[in-house]
């Protein structure tokens, strides 16, 4: 059964209600830069739409031998997605910005995902698992301000990768990815995630 807070935080991402159609990817568009020539795994930056044209980001990361352990998704929420966090605990009084468990995923409300390619990457051993490192935010999740897109960016960069330029210009509330250009705030060290509501579930920690 979908928790009450679950089904809360699922109506605020469909209330993402904007007003134009999904852009096309321009034929022009040049990905992001590689960050290493060297690196054995590789990443896709995809993207789908919430509702209207607004865009939630994702990444796709997989390594070839002997690190094929790092493959796996990461996408960001917030602490009403997890089922090792009960948001109520925490003394925020609302969800706090949080990358989704190791193997659990974010779908529309309505139809399947697009999943639009917006840059691909090659990586690091490093950066892989950089990347995929679980985290909690300081700040709130609201839809038009600090958002899963926002801690997308804050941590693409702090492990080296750059966004495309496309997506960084679709900030805002008609744009296709707001919250681009907010801050998700600082990360929280995991051994104080309990003073926000997290209670160790085995089978959903890396």
């Amino acid at each position: 059964m979908i928790r009450p807070s679950r089904l809360a935080a699922l109506g605020a991402l469909a209330s993402l209600l904007l007003t134009a159609n999904c852009a096309q990817l321009p034929a022009s568009f040049d990905p992001a830069p590689i960050a290493s020539s060297r690196g054995v795994c590789h990443a896709e930056l995809r993207s789908w739409v919430v509702a209207g044209r607004g865009r939630h980001l994702f990444l796709d990361i997989n390594c070839s031998e002997p690190r094929a352990d790092l493959a796996g998704v990461v996408e960001f929420a917030n602490t009403a997605f997890r089922d090792d966090f009960d948001w109520t605990l925490d003394p925020l009084g609302a969800p706090r910005i949080a990358k989704m468990a190791a193997g659990a995923r974010i779908r529309p409300a309505f139809g399947e995902p697009d999943n639009r390619l917006e840059a691909t990457y090659d990586l690091t051993i490093e950066q892989a698992d950089c990347l995929l490192q679980d985290r909690l935010f300081d700040r709130a999740y609201y839809i038009l301000g600090a958002n899963s897109n926002s801690a997308m960016r804050a941590v693409c960069e702090a492990c080296g990768l750059a966004l495309p330029d496309r997506v960084l210009a679709g900030a805002g509330a008609l744009g296709e990815f707001p919250g681009i250009n907010h801050s998700p705030g600082d990360e929280i060290p995991h051994n104080r995630w309990t003073e926000f509501g997290w209670s160790p579930v085995p089978s959903e920690t890396r």
